[in-house]
């Protein structure tokens, strides 16, 4: 048994993460943006090839495990901007929890630098993050550029 592409998608897990989080410590700031409706279909995509091949990858040894449906699922696109101020690095990172099959407190996760990915994907991912960063904190800044 494996699980199909369309099984894997991340709409179908219950969504535990639906907001922008900061956090920061001595090395730098980490902004951790969650995946919504107008997250370009390109990242969206990467996110659900993510999820199928971790998926199989764990249901292997295991032989049966929980549908999607009863999993939760914390996914989001991440920038680590360092103190070093050339050092920002873009991730894809997922985690997927509830999974009985494996053992209470156990979960899949699974982060991609997106720096391995193709230039047009880091491109788009990079310029989404930066949109969403600068919606949530300079709106103003976005509403005169309309006007």
């Amino acid at each position: 048994m494996s699980f199909s592409r369309e099984d894997c998608e991340y709409t179908k897990f219950n969504i535990e993460n639906h907001k922008m989080e900061f956090s920061a410590d001595e090395d730098g700031i980490l902004i951790s943006i969650p995946f919504a409706e107008n997250t370009p279909q390109c990242i969206k995509d990467r996110l659900n090839d993510i999820i199928f091949h971790e998926m199989n990858k764990y249901l292997e040894p295991l032989e049966c495990m929980s549908m999607p449906c009863c999993l939760r699922l914390n996914a989001r696109m991440q920038i680590q901007y360092s103190n070093n101020e050339s050092d920002t690095h873009y991730y894809l990172s997922m985690v997927i929890t509830d999974i009985p099959e494996i053992g209470s407190g156990t979960w899949i996760d699974k982060d991609i630098d997106i720096s391995s990915e193709t230039v047009g994907f880091q491109s788009e991912f990079i310029s989404y993050c930066q949109y969403q960063v600068n919606k949530t904190l300079f709106p103003f800044r976005l509403e005169k550029a309309r006007i």
